[in-house]
């Protein structure tokens, strides 16, 4: 399928560290392979997932797919709860976020 490369209108693109943290997990995941493997990469359609998973399927020379079912629609969310586990006394996202990726 064609990727949408121009994103969603208002959507931020991959910051200068998201690149450099998926050349890492590229660099990562290129290791794990087994020799002869045929990886596949499957993305969301939103523009920093798919900046990402570009990085990491180049490394890879993989095959790469965008997903749309793994895209973010607020227009259609439906609220789902969900028990998420914990680490220590607090739930595993309450961890700031101390800078854009």
């Amino acid at each position: 399928p064609n990727l949408p490369f121009a994103g969603i209108v208002g959507e931020a693109p991959l910051t200068a560290t998201g690149c450099v943290q998926a050349q890492l997990t590229a660099a990562h995941l290129e290791k794990a392979l087994e020799e002869n493997s045929r990886p596949l990469v499957v993305t969301s359609p939103s523009l920093r997932c798919v900046q990402t998973a570009k990085i990491v399927a180049n490394r890879l020379q993989a095959d790469l797919y965008a997903e749309p079912g793994l895209a973010d629609w607020p227009s259609a969310a439906t609220k789902v709860h969900v028990d998420l586990p914990t680490v220590a006394s607090a739930p595993i996202w309450d961890q700031p976020v101390l800078e854009e990726t």
